[in-house]
């Protein structure tokens, strides 16, 4: 038992150790890094491709004379374009100009209309 109580003081100390060592006072100052701000001054460029699908279906209440109208689009294709630009930075403030262009080949195909009234 005493051997029990020996072993666990002395893994006490030597658990406790580099906590002591811890708060020992430094000798040479701290310095920290300095993180160079962030500048948002620079040119730009970019792009963008997709695809476009659909299925709609429109019903147009009939008028009058006018004939209620239902038609089914389906809309399908490619689109896309680019942007470039340039900004300034002046302290915390962000000023530029930008240009884009954008294109599309989107086109619907009428599968069905029913004019009743």
């Amino acid at each position: 038992m005493k051997k029990l109580l020996a072993a666990s003081i002395a893994a006490a100390a030597f658990c406790s150790a580099p906590a002591i060592a811890a708060d020992m006072p430094v000798k040479a100052p701290i310095y920290k890094a300095v993180t160079p701000p962030f500048d948002w001054t620079g040119f730009y460029a970019g792009g963008q491709v997709g695809y476009a699908w659909g299925d709609a279906t429109f019903f147009i209440p009939g008028i009058l004379i006018v004939p209620t109208v239902t038609a089914k689009i389906d809309p399908n294709g490619i689109f896309g374009g680019g942007h470039l630009g340039y900004n300034w930075q002046f302290g915390k403030l962000v000023a530029g100009i930008e240009s884009d262009i954008n294109a599309r080949d989107i086109h619907g195909s009428n599968n069905t209309a029913t004019f009743g009234q």
